[in-house]
């Protein structure tokens, strides 16, 4: 949306490609995101719990975006299912990078707004 408001300001724009952050993320976790014909579902924002067990259980792997505007439902869902295997991420690509696969830790964090999750169906 900051890009729209640009040009309807008339604010001069260039497009600069580079790494996603789940890109970035997987890299420093060194994951395979997705192998072969696996399917990858990114989450631009709200999820549910249901959401994401649905597409475990249909063997999507997912990234979840903007973590911390589903924070809680997502914790909900940790505890629910602590047999779901995810990586969480904050400040990738920064000095404060953080990443871990402790449940317990993530369920405790507060999600802040440079935050997203992987959840894997294959190890």
């Amino acid at each position: 949306y900051i890009l729209d408001r640009c040009k309807e300001n008339g604010i001069p724009t260039i497009s600069v490609p580079g790494i996603t952050s789940f890109l970035a993320a997987s890299s420093l976790a060194q994951l395979h995101l997705v192998k072969l014909e696996e399917r990858l579902l990114i989450h631009p924002g709200l999820v549910s719990g249901e959401m994401i067990l649905d597409n475990c259980k249909a063997g999507t792997s997912q990234v979840i975006m903007k973590l911390s505007q589903s924070a809680q439902e997502v914790k909900k869902c940790l505890e629910k299912y602590p047999e779901l295997h995810v990586h969480y991420f904050e400040h990738v690509g920064t000095e404060r990078a953080f990443h871990t696969t402790d449940k317990v830790e993530i369920i405790k964090r507060q999600f802040p707004y440079f935050s997203l999750m992987i959840v894997l169906v294959d190890d």
